[in-house]
Parts: C-alpha cells; sequence; structure tokens
C-alpha cells in the first residue's frame, strides 16, 4: 500500500515548484525521484555489493523487491488463461506472455541459422510438440528401424 513517505515524494516530484533534485556522485544522472536514484545507483556498483532480493520460489533474484514482487505474480501465481494476453507472432502463429520474449523470437525469423531458446513457461505448451519435433529432427540422425 502507499505510505506517508509515497504521498511525500508524490508532492515533490509533482506539486512542489522547487522540487528536491537528487544527483548522481558518479555521473550527470539527475532525478526528482529517489526511488528512480536508487535503482540508478546500482548501475555503477559491483554485483558482490548489492543486496540482491530473492525469490521464496526460485533461485530469481533481484535488485529491488518490487522487482521480485512482478517476477511471483507474473511466473508463480497461477491464472486464468482467459486473461493472460498473448503476444502472437505473425509469421508462425507462436504465443509468447510477454512481449519482449516475442521480439526475441523474431529474430529467428529474421536469420534462420539462429536459435533461440524457448521457455516453456512462456509458451503455451500444446505449442511446444511441433517445435519439440522439428528440434529432435534437425539435431538427431535418423534411425533405421529393423520393423519399418
Amino acid at each position: 500500500g502507499r505510505t506517508k513517505d509515497h504521498l511525500r515524494q508524490h508532492l515533490n516530484t509533482r506539486h512542489n515548484p522547487n522540487p528536491t533534485v537528487y544527483c548522481c556522485k558518479e555521473c550527470s544522472y539527475q532525478s526528482k525521484d529517489r526511488g528512480m536514484m536508487k535503482r540508478h545507483s546500482f548501475i555503477h556498483m559491483d554485483d558482490k555489493d548489492i543486496n540482491f532480493h530473492h525469490c521464496d520460489f526460485c533461485n530469481y533474484k533481484a535488485k529491488s523487491r518490487n522487482e521480485v514482487t512482478s517476477h511471483f505474480k507474473r511466473i508463480h501465481v497461477p491464472k486464468p488463461k482467459e486473461i493472460i494476453k498473448w503476444h502472437v507472432c505473425d509469421q508462425c502463429g507462436l504465443q509468447f506472455r510477454q512481449k519482449w520474449h516475442l521480439k526475441r523470437h523474431m529474430r529467428s525469423h529474421e536469420d534462420p541459422g539462429r536459435t533461440t531458446s524457448i521457455d516453456p513457461k512462456e509458451v503455451k505448451k500444446v505449442q511446444l510438440l511441433p517445435l519439440l519435433i522439428l528440434h529432435k529432427e534437425k539435431r538427431l540422425p535418423r534411425k533405421s528401424s529393423a520393423y519399418a
């Protein structure tokens, strides 16, 4: 929920004629939003110096608690199929939960020699079987069968 600190920050960034401006000590980045400045500061830090937040259900980790919460809702909370907005490839019909997965997939159409990994959690499962068959045909030599 919202807190007094959120309200104070909102009033400073949106309604104050002379808002507090936070300046990065490492570069020229500036922001009126303290949270944005904190997120920006991570780009100047080594991973070993960052106190990562971890998902309780898998090995996912992120620099902010909000990122872990978003990950949890997206990956671990079941959703009725009808409310998931699927992003559909207009070339092959493959459907993805996230737009960036579709964009990554589209590169495989631009460069047919390129392979892109597909996360089974992000694709409708019924679509994976034909891809698996195609993948096996490309990678494995056909075995001759004595019964064929």
